[in-house]
């Protein structure tokens, strides 16, 4: 039993003797501090715009997403009542004859007179949509051109007066500068 007693004693003083001495285990030294803080600000510096640059990608999906659904919603009313609404100004959901709203998918901000289903929020960029019935020509005829115009996360139409003639080819989606058109038809009628 002494052996025992002599032997927890030991490990007892040497427990508290390393309780009392300084640790061994040493801090960072301030280069590697210095050497981690710039690795991470390099990550930082290379991966904050490929994020930013994403989200925005992902935001134009968004905008694409509610220009197609106008687009369908303007191709029904057009077989619906055989023309295609007036050209409105932007933020403004266009209007039938007997002035009731052509679109229910027509997103606004929350200011403008006409009302819609979406609210502000569900715009990306907090934007605004351009409805546009272009008179033009087309295979020599009068046509009109229907555009739905994305004013983009600048939130101000860069689109030139003349994207009418530019874009009449091709159906689809056209980008200009950070507006985003949608040419959804040329009707063989000229524009009310």
């Amino acid at each position: 039993m002494n052996t025992r007693i002599v032997t927890l004693l030991i490990y007892r003083y040497k427990f508290l003797k390393n309780l009392q001495s300084p640790s061994t285990v040493q801090g960072f030294t301030l280069l590697e501090i210095l050497i981690t803080t710039v690795i991470i600000g390099i990550l930082a510096v290379v991966a904050i715009p490929s994020y930013v640059a994403t989200i925005d990608k992902f935001k134009y999906g968004d905008a694409k997403v509610q220009m197609n659904c106008m687009a369908k919603e303007l191709r029904t009313f057009k077989l619906e009542n055989g023309y295609y609404p007036r050209d409105v100004n932007r933020n403004i959901v266009p209007k039938d004859r007997d002035g009731r709203n052509a679109l229910t998918c027509f997103p606004r901000q929350p200011h403008a007179t006409n009302t819609a289903m979406m609210t502000n929020d569900q715009i990306p960029f907090k934007s605004v949509y351009d409805y546009e019935a272009r008179a033009t020509t087309h295979n020599g005829q009068s046509a009109c051109a229907i555009y739905i115009v994305f004013l983009g996360k600048n939130q101000t139409k860069q689109t030139p007066s003349n994207f009418t003639t530019a874009y009449q080819e091709k159906f689809g989606f056209y980008e200009n500068q950070d507006d985003l058109i949608m040419s959804v038809d040329i009707g063989n009628s000229p524009c009310l």
